[in-house]
């Protein structure tokens, strides 16, 4: 049994390498499934804390949520490639962000 993991990295590996365009459209239909889940759950969430402080935002996220999961699935493949390339722009600027953050709470010594 420990040669199955191996075996399928294996595929995997030489599915993406010479398929990346079937990687990318996966990808993306999986993340549309995430958006619409993610959209469904936070309206839901959003109406059972309703007299709480904050339900609105719940609501408006669960709504944009709901809202990027029905133009990526409408656009789906083509709109898998610019949904993988806007969350990993997203990233790589919030991974900025913070380093920034961090470098200007440090303190030179000497």
């Amino acid at each position: 049994m420990m040669w199955f993991k191996p075996f399928i990295l294996f595929l995997l590996a030489l599915l993406i390498m010479f398929h990346p365009a079937v990687v990318i459209s996966t990808l993306g239909l999986i993340l549309s499934m995430y958006f619409l889940m993610d959209g469904f759950a936070g309206i839901a969430l959003s109406v059972e804390i309703k007299p709480a402080k904050g339900w609105a935002f719940m609501l408006l996220n669960g709504l944009l949520s709901l809202l990027l999961g029905v133009i990526v699935l409408v656009g789906w493949p083509l709109s898998s490639a610019w949904l993988v390339g806007l969350l990993i722009g997203i990233s790589f600027l919030f991974d900025g962000i913070a380093l920034l953050a961090i470098a200007g709470n440090i303190r030179t010594t000497g």
